[in-house]
């Protein structure tokens, strides 16, 4: 099994944290999410620093970051990077479909900051609705710390736990 010190976050990404949270300390649930999303996208200088200006540098429950795009296991290996980290520092991944609620005010300030920079860019004035019924969908994924013990929805199991359970036929859990 891979050790968990094998993830880190480097000194660009310490940085970059540190002008969005300033000197506050990262809760435990948020470092991990960080970290998944610097190892899988090479470095928090590749994700949206809009999202990381609202993200929830203390959040204790879950972290969220929405994802443009697709995915897949071998091409950009984006889903299998996110799969294999996420076991190996036992992190529940999860992948919903999102669009943006503007009555959300996490979502709105992405939401205005994308009509603002596409009107600006383009000599467009679209408004806030129009912008909002031709949205782009996007993936969201949540971040859950676990341990490796404990009750079902407490406990996340190594990959090769996993693959064992897998390959005796049981497809559910380890």
């Amino acid at each position: 099994m891979i050790q968990e010190h094998r993830y880190c976050l480097a000194e660009n990404d310490l940085a970059i944290i540190k002008q969005h949270n300033g000197d506050k300390p990262l809760s435990e649930n948020a470092r991990k999410s960080l970290i998944i999303l610097s190892e899988v996208f090479g470095g928090l200088h590749h994700i949206d620093s809009d999202q990381l200006e609202i993200f929830d540098y203390q959040s204790t429950i879950y972290n969220d970051y929405l994802f443009e795009g697709s995915m897949a296991t071998f091409d950009g290996m984006v889903l299998t990077l996110l799969v294999i980290i996420a076991h190996d520092m036992a992190v529940r991944f999860e992948i919903q479909p999102a669009r943006l609620d503007p009555d959300d005010e996490h979502d709105r300030k992405l939401l205005e900051k994308q009509l603002s920079d596409l009107n600006s860019d383009n000599d467009y004035n679209l408004t806030m609705e129009d912008f909002i019924e031709n949205q782009r969908p996007y993936i969201r994924l949540l971040f859950h710390q676990r341990q490796r013990d404990g009750r079902f929805w407490q406990r996340h199991p190594t990959l090769e736990e996993t693959i064992g359970a897998f390959r005796k036929n049981n497809k559910r859990y380890a």
